[in-house]
């Protein structure tokens, strides 16, 4: 499982092999790759650049890649691709609302990774640029943290309820609260009123690459943590 706060001395992350991409590696789960298909001549928009291995799987799948970020967000992931010799394209913009420049029409498939979601702030501008973005017919995927996973919390070596599943009580302006913005029903509800289709919605109780909030619950046996979803793999299809 990758730990993002793993750094060398010049601010990399020392987990990450450049060589492994160099040479055709893919980190995606199984999972991932069957619901995003035959990539092969494809151009996939990713949404955030992550660290960057994102990109490159999917480039080594045969995707032509292009990633949406903040510009400091993407340091990280353009030195990964350099450092590999792979030919990603980087946009500067918000993931959550996708820039006019990358709002042609013209992609295949928009792949939305690990964390994705809590940087959107309006669910129905982040469907629609996702919308726009997309031939018809396109695919768009989604592996993120499940909201559900938020609610519970270590309760004398079981589990409790410790948190509202439609979100904070209270402050909702309270930017520390470790709860997710959004439900299921709110993700899918936005990506079907503005014209997608959604193909399958499969939960994990965790995941083959990234911790959870619930990994972070060392003091619960694996037997209770299984009982609740960490993550979620959606895949939808934009109606022509």
């Amino acid at each position: 499982m990758p730990d993002d706060d793993a750094r060398d001395d010049s601010g990399e992350a020392e987990d990450v092999d450049p060589a492994f991409y160099a040479k055709g590696g893919v980190s995606l789960s199984e999972e991932e790759r069957v619901a995003l298909g035959d990539l092969h001549s494809k151009r996939v928009l990713v949404l955030g650049a992550g660290n960057g291995e994102d990109a490159l799987s999917l480039l080594n799948l045969g995707a032509e890649v292009t990633v949406v970020d903040e510009v400091e967000a993407m340091v990280e992931a353009k030195a990964l691709a350099q450092a590999a010799h792979q030919p990603v394209r980087f946009v500067e913009g918000s993931p959550s609302s996708i820039p006019a420049a990358v709002r042609s029409g013209g992609f295949d498939a928009v792949y939305s990774g690990f964390g994705g979601l809590d940087w959107v702030p309006d669910l129905d501008a982040w469907a629609e640029g996702i919308r726009a973005s997309l031939e018809a017919g396109g695919a768009l995927v989604v592996y993120d943290e499940h909201p559900f996973a938020f609610m519970v919390a270590p309760d004398d070596g079981r589990l409790g309820i410790g948190a509202s599943y439609f979100g904070p009580e209270g402050d909702e302006d309270d930017e520390d609260a470790d709860e997710p913005n959004w439900t299921l029903g709110d993700i899918v509800t936005a990506l079907g009123s503005h014209g997608f289709h959604i193909q399958s919605l499969l939960e994990f109780h965790e995941s083959e690459r990234f911790a959870t909030v619930l990994d972070e619950m060392e003091d619960v046996p694996e037997d209770y943590l299984a009982y609740v979803p960490g993550v979620f793999l959606l895949a939808a299809t934009k109606l022509a």
